[in-house]
């Protein structure tokens, strides 16, 4: 059992993004259940905290931004439970929102830092470029509930059972594949330049990664 145990731990040490992918994408998958379910908010608090550990797993070597990734990390994982309990202070929710934004941010920067640290291409490369864009959607969802937060109004419609921040998810996602479908949309100047900057962003990462990795790959070869 314990070395089963290890192997486990060892191969989350070499494979440190698999959690951090899984977590993700496991929370956009099952949002829709999420939202009908009776316990949709536990679960959803549940996953966050998930994506929120894995995260914290996933720092890299510089040693600043390990320690920065893993404090931020820890109080919005703090701020994540205390907004369960207290769903109606805004100012908390507020708080919470602005730490794990940063908090994803910090991850995103420790992506970048492992794919330009790596003179080739390998798993590791490809998990921390898909964990480096999934960090952008997750960022990108936390950026636009500060501003609904802030200026109420500025996405129309948003209408979810378990919160805003699911909402948000699929509209930064889906604003970053610039897929708009026109059931959520920006109507506030705040709104719409940062749906603008997201989709410039999603596809400068897709084109400036995809050429890192191309061009690793090809001097390996």
């Amino acid at each position: 059992m314990s070395k089963r145990l290890w192997w486990i731990a060892a191969y989350f040490r070499s494979h440190e993004y698999v959690l951090l992918i899984f977590f993700t994408i496991l929370t956009l998958i099952l949002y829709p259940y999420m939202e009908s379910h009776t316990y949709g908010v536990l679960w959803y608090h549940i996953l966050i905290s998930g994506i929120l550990i894995s995260g914290i797993m996933s720092t890299g070597n510089k040693k600043t931004l390990i320690w920065a990734t893993v404090l931020i990390g820890l109080l919005s994982l703090i701020l994540n439970r205390a907004d369960f309990f207290a769903e109606s202070d805004s100012a908390l929710l507020l708080l919470y929102l602005i730490v794990t934004l940063l908090f994803f941010v910090l991850v995103f920067v420790q992506v970048i830092y492992s794919i330009f640290g790596h003179e080739s291409v390998h798993r590791y490369l490809v998990y921390g470029a898909i964990a480096g864009y999934l960090m952008i959607g997750m960022a990108g969802a936390f950026a636009f509930a500060i501003i609904e937060l802030l200026i109420p109004g500025s996405f129309a419609p948003v209408a979810s059972s378990i919160g805003n921040i699911p909402s948000f998810l699929y509209y930064s996602f889906v604003s970053m594949l610039t897929i708009w479908y026109g059931d959520m949309i920006p109507v506030g100047g705040a709104a719409q330049m940062r749906s603008v900057m997201l989709a410039i962003i999603g596809q400068l990462y897709l084109t400036i990664v995809l050429g890192i990795v191309i061009g690793k790959f090809v001097r390996r070869k």
